[in-house]
């Protein structure tokens, strides 16, 4: 009965909020990029196209799929004693405006810092000023580096890069 409990209000947790399109990722509209529901900018025309040829190629993707699916029946009915699941399709890659520095977002003790926004949970705040994003950029850099380290040497320990951003203060 004990799980049950627990495990009722996480399903509500899960489904309770309804209304998540947009909030998480990336979106477009009407040409207009959206990361984590916050408005980035506008598309150039290069990045239009590259959004049209996504969608083409994310469309052939999930008929593959669809495919697939439609077949497994085939597959498992054969007379064949080692027929195999045919491989499965590569997902095309995310286009490089979702993943760029201006969509990335990062998450501090009490705000969050995207395209030199500083959000208090999902309302805006304030632009940083140009020392902020001095400071971001030169943490950024450094985060970057740490991770490039971490990878080469698994015995290296995180350094507090954050001691010098002061964007924002949870009491």
């Amino acid at each position: 009965m004990l799980r049950a409990l627990i495990f009722l209000p996480l399903a509500f947790a899960q489904f309770g909020n309804t209304n998540l399109g947009g909030s998480v990722g990336c979106v477009v509209t009407k040409n207009k990029l959206f990361s984590s529901g916050n408005y980035i900018r506008d598309l150039s025309e290069p990045e239009v196209k590259t959004l049209i040829q996504y969608k083409k190629d994310l469309s052939v993707f999930r008929k593959k799929i669809a495919d697939a699916f439609d077949n497994v029946e085939n597959i498992e009915n054969s007379p064949l004693k080692n027929s195999t699941i045919p491989p499965m399709p590569i997902r095309p890659s995310m286009p490089s405006f979702c993943i760029g520095a201006d969509t990335t977002m990062y998450i501090f003790a009490g705000c969050s810092v995207q395209n030199y926004k500083v959000y208090i949970g999902k309302t805006f705040a304030r632009n940083l000023d140009q020392k902020e994003r001095g400071k971001l950029d030169k943490f950024i850099r450094q985060m970057k580096e740490n991770e490039s380290k971490a990878a080469k040497d698994q015995n290296s320990t995180p350094t507090a890069l954050q001691k010098d951003l002061d964007l924002c203060m949870e009491l």
